[in-house]
Order: C-alpha cells, then structure tokens, then sequence
C-alpha cells in the first residue's frame, strides 16, 4: 500500500513539474513574441489569423491584426473569452 502510494505521490509531482515548466516556457516565449511551443490543441479563428493555444490549466490566445502584422498575446485560464482588441465585433 506506501509503496503504491508512494508511486502515485512521484507521478503527481512529476506531472506538476511539467505543467509548471510549460507554462514558464510559454510565457516567457509570449513575452519576446514568440509563438508557444508546448500546448496541446491549436485552433485559428475566421478574423485573419487569429490563434488559441489551448493547455491542460491555462490558455493563451495570440490576436493578429491583418493590416499591418501587429500581435497581441493574452494568457489566462481554460475559460478565456476570445476577444480581439483589434476588431468591433
């Protein structure tokens, strides 16, 4: 039974170690305007190129204006509203 327990206890760890790093490395990849590179789904919006990166526990949407190239990344919980501040819906 510990050892069972014990086993289930150093996945748990290992699993937040890797959830915890992949959301450093995306973060600080964002923050130089790059795109992230651990994520599980991509999907691209109908507004021009428009990106959501979705996670295990966080989101991160990258907003592109189609005029002139400019980007916006926001990163939030899984429940991220997409909202491009770069169109009047």
């Amino acid at each position: 039974m510990f050892k069972m327990l014990k086993a289930f206890l150093i996945v748990v760890v290992i699993l937040c170690i890797i959830i915890i790093t992949s959301y450093f490395i995306n973060k600080h990849r964002i923050t130089n305007n790059h795109d992230p590179i651990l994520y599980l789904s991509a999907n691209v919006a109908n507004d021009g190129g428009s990106t959501v990166y979705n996670f295990i526990f966080y989101k991160i949407i990258k907003y592109k204006n189609v005029n002139n190239d400019d980007v916006v990344y926001t990163i939030g919980s899984p429940n991220l509203e997409f909202d491009n501040p770069f169109y009047d819906y």
